[in-house]
């Protein structure tokens, strides 16, 4: 599996139970909804991407990045 960020539509983002449900059914674990700002944050088989990708109310899907910050007594900044 892997992290995803889903940004929905205006419309995805006013039906959020329901599109939570949708996405669900598409293969989607959902671990986070920032419902203020329209995304999911999930986990999905690289596969169930491209069916996520194609639902109405989803305007992009993508693998989420992470990066990490050296401790600030590190030598290198």
């Amino acid at each position: 599996m892997v992290n995803i960020i889903i940004t929905l539509s205006d419309t995805g983002n006013k039906n959020l139970a329901k599109t939570k449900m949708e996405l669900e059914k598409s293969g989607l674990t959902v671990t986070q909804v920032l419902k203020n700002i329209g995304i999911i944050h999930g986990k999905a088989e690289p596969g169930q991407m491209k069916k996520i990708a194609a639902l109405r109310f989803v305007k992009s899907v993508e693998i989420s990045k992470s990066m990490s910050i050296a401790p600030p007594d590190s030598l290198i900044q």
